[in-house]
């Protein structure tokens, strides 16, 4: 069941974007997902909170809450 979704367009919208499950669970995993090829470049992150934030800040968000091996990985895969 590998690269099922790699080049399919695929849309999570995460609620709560901004919260504890978010980032101490659902960014690694979704990190996870990437590097196992199961979600591709099509793929696109929507997160909903209370907080506003530009693209640019979210993003810095997410990176605050994965690896440092994980970050490499994915600025590799932009």
């Amino acid at each position: 069941m590998v690269d099922v979704f790699m080049d399919e367009k695929f849309t999570i919208i995460l609620f709560g974007g901004t919260g504890d499950l978010a980032k101490k669970k659902l960014f690694p995993a979704f990190v996870y997902l990437i590097k196992k090829r199961i979600l591709g470049k099509n793929s696109t992150l929507i997160g909903i909170s209370r907080k506003e934030f530009s693209d640019e800040k979210y993003k810095e968000v997410l990176s605050e809450n994965i690896s440092e091996e994980d970050k490499k990985f994915i600025d590799g895969f932009n």
